[in-house]
């Protein structure tokens, strides 16, 4: 299918992908977004505070320490006229033209349009996309950019056939460290989230991931990209900024017809991943690592960490086993979450909004009637020596691997989970 005939079977507005596409080539002149101004990019790094849920000073801050590359590359994402006016009119402009396309003629009568607060609008797509309220609660604004960019790929995923997602992972993950028929027979929001907890995943790798997996997903699609993928570190988020990024927004979350007067969910979407881009581009230009621009407890603001530390069932320490259709069993903790097999470190977690199979467990019963918990990996489920960390990581049961089941209601669907030693497993918020 040729890149014409998939824009308009989507209904995608070609003028906002040609500008896209201008946007791109002015980052790029010269070898990328890191060729120009490289110093003054880094600058604005300082600005992205991962932790925090901004505000609308936030907002203009880091735009007011954009290079102008980046500010004209961000006004034909938004259609705006492109010419440079200065820092402070330029970031000024930008944050009114957001707060016009995220808010309808009703609202905008009553909101203050240099005080938009910008993590609402966050807060606004991750709920046109139902992203579960509690992650949208507890994630900063960095972290629910990082989502909703998670959404479109897994968006794009859906499209595709098991075939060719089993010919994407064997591009994109290539050791097989993550199973690629499960993957393959998996659900967008599974299979990403499944990658994106991965350790090759993991931190700016993600992005690095992210473009090689737009570039071959689009060719499996049929979409004909303006330039070939990057696979250089450095020139990722000029990837990710470039039309590419613009594309893949379009085409998954759909062009909606946007009449007058109506709030721009797609608009605005397409500018929220470009700017989320540029922040990453700003932390890794100043050197960031891994852990300081992506710290855990703000890219999985509910990690869930499982423990086996309490000694008495409560509200946090109740389970639900609930069988599959295959004959295994997805364990539900008192938040909502399933429990999983962490690809990110192996330990088990209950942070998972679907059941995939790293959600799936196969119970087994030993004779001396505990049971025992056995992976999609393959490894059973152990409580550590240090009788806390709960972990997949053994391939014989052992007594680390036993536990007792204690029923908690009449009906024997709520369980607290009983460890070898004693001690019951537990699901509070975020354990360290």
């Amino acid at each position: 299918m040729k890149s014409s005939s998939l824009i308009n079977r989507f209904g995608i507005d070609r003028r906002l992908v040609l500008r896209g596409t201008i946007a791109s080539a002015t980052t790029l002149v010269g070898g990328g977004l890191f060729a120009t101004e490289k110093s003054m990019l880094k600058h604005a790094a300082a600005y992205v505070k991962v932790d925090e849920k901004w505000t609308s000073d936030h907002h203009w801050d880091f735009l007011n320490a954009l290079p102008p590359d980046q500010i004209v590359a961000l006004k034909k994402v938004l259609d705006m006229d492109e010419k440079i006016e200065g820092r402070s009119k330029d970031a000024s402009g930008i944050v009114r033209k957001v707060f016009r396309i995220s808010n309808n003629l009703f609202s905008r009568q009553y909101r203050n349009s240099e005080r938009q607060n910008y993590h609402e609008i966050l807060e606004w797509i991750a709920r046109h996309h139902e992203i579960p309220a509690s992650v949208i609660q507890k994630s900063s604004s960095l972290a629910l950019e990082r989502r909703i960019c998670m959404i479109m790929m897994g968006k794009m995923w859906d499209k595709m056939t098991p075939d060719q997602r089993y010919e994407l992972m064997a591009k994109i993950n290539p050791d097989k460290k993550l199973d690629h028929a499960a993957l393959a027979a998996s659900s967008g929001s599974v299979a990403i989230l499944a990658l994106a907890g991965a350790v090759s995943y993991y931190g700016f790798a993600f992005y690095m991931g992210m473009s090689v997996f737009i570039s071959q997903a689009a060719g499996l699609l049929g979409i004909t990209l303006p330039f070939a993928a990057y696979t250089g570190s450095s020139s990722l988020v000029a990837f990710l900024t470039g039309p590419v990024g613009i594309v893949l927004a379009l085409i998954t979350l759909g062009a909606a017809a946007t009449y007058f007067g109506c709030a721009e969910a797609d608009r605005t979407a397409v500018y929220i991943m470009q700017l989320h881009a540029l922040k990453v581009a700003a932390m890794q230009e100043a050197g960031y690592k891994d852990h300081e621009a992506f710290p855990i407890r703000v890219i999985y603001p509910f990690h869930g960490h499982v423990m086996a530390n309490r000694n008495e069932a409560r509200e946090w320490e109740t389970f639900v086993l609930e069988r599959q259709k295959d004959g295994t069993y997805a364990i539900k903790a008192h938040s909502g979450y399933w429990c999983a097999d962490s690809t990110l470190e192996g330990r088990l977690v209950a942070n998972r909004e679907v059941v995939g199979p790293w959600e799936k467990w196969k119970m087994i019963r030993n004779d001396d009637d505990m049971v025992s918990f056995l992976s999609h990996t393959g490894h059973y489920l152990a409580v550590e020596q240090d009788q806390k960390t709960v972990i997949a990581n053994r391939t014989e049961i052992g007594k680390w691997g036993k536990f007792s089941l204690k029923q908690l209601d009449s009906n024997g669907s709520k369980v607290a989970i009983q460890c070898w030693h004693g001690t019951l497993l537990c699901a509070e918020g975020n354990h360290a």
